[in-house]
């Protein structure tokens, strides 16, 4: 008899965990949902396993303090692998976000070379050539946000009086993994002789005589600090050109390995933080002439390593 009912709570154990799993897939990408299948684990699927193994052993301390352990290690186990699972997948979700994010710029900086001829500049300048409005802010008409361009107003500093009001009134210059606020930027421009973004001029396709799928023409930044209406990005002749080097001024985000990056034909892609820094650095100009890795295109790895999808 005893060994039936063993049996028994053996089956419900089991089928207590199938269904811990198949919830899984589920609650991936809801916290709430997780952290109820954790607490399943432990009210559950957890005591199932407990008395199926104290059953299905002689009824002695030592046996009780079996079954704590498998109660213990079967919940916690199953909770850290589905934690993981969620994690992995809001990490991956952010990511696919930054990217879409991105495609958004490309697609408005290509609405605005077909309305005005050009490329924006990287800011407009005042009367004494000091960068006064941003290239996201002349963006905003082809990004969704045609009534807060209409409320800024370009007779007065980026962050003057009216224009402050308006810092909080969009998310899309923001990675969803960047741990700035919102109204950081995390998509910049790299801006200085030879680059897509020369400073207060603007760029002409014909001038990129390198290739738009070989120039970089925005880049990811984790943690900025620079305000997505202010008239500041990253220059090149102080930058690292090392994906998520030490300083803020390099390429980087809190994606893991990388950072996406646009490049100048409006395609995305996700660049390795194994990707050499002269290789960085060729990629930035628009007619350098510099010889790029033949493979950069092809979600780059080193020569020796296998190369893997991100």
């Amino acid at each position: 008899m005893r060994h039936f009912i063993a049996a028994i709570f053996t089956l419900l154990a089991f089928l207590a965990t199938c269904v811990s799993f198949l919830a899984t897939k589920e609650a991936q990408w809801v916290w709430e949902q997780t952290q109820f299948i954790c607490l399943f684990n432990f009210l559950i699927v957890g005591p199932l396993w407990l008395v199926a193994a104290y059953l299905c052993m002689q009824p002695t301390k030592r046996a009780i303090l079996a079954s704590i352990v498998v109660y213990l290690g079967v919940a916690t186990c199953l909770s850290l692998f589905q934690v993981g699972l969620y994690r992995a997948q809001m990490f991956s979700g952010r990511r696919i976000n930054c990217n879409n994010q991105l495609k958004q710029i490309g697609l408005a900086l290509q609405q605005y070379k077909q309305k005005y001829g050009s490329f924006p500049p990287a800011y407009i300048p005042d009367a004494n050539g000091k960068p006064m409005h941003s290239w996201r802010v002349l963006l905003l008409p082809f990004i969704e946000g045609e009534s807060i361009y209409k409320a800024y107003s370009f007779s007065e500093p980026w962050d003057g009086p009216n224009n402050r009001q308006l810092i909080s009134s969009i998310r899309g210059y923001h990675c969803p993994s960047d741990s700035g606020g919102d109204n950081k930027t995390s998509y910049v421009a790299v801006v200085g002789p030879g680059t897509a973004w020369p400073g207060g001029s603007s760029v002409q396709t014909s001038e990129i005589r390198d290739g738009q799928d070989k120039t970089l023409w925005v880049v990811e930044v984790a943690d900025s600090d620079i305000n997505w209406m202010e008239p500041r990005d990253l220059s090149i002749d102080q930058m690292d050109f090392r994906i998520n080097g030490e300083s803020r001024n390099s390429i980087s985000s809190f994606h893991t390995k990388g950072a996406n990056v646009l490049w100048a034909d409006g395609s995305v892609q996700f660049l390795s933080d194994t990707l050499p820094p002269e290789a960085v650095r060729a990629s930035l100009t628009i007619a350098g002439g510099e010889a790029l890795p033949p493979d950069l295109r092809e979600d780059w790895q080193p020569k020796g390593r296998d190369k893997t999808k991100k």
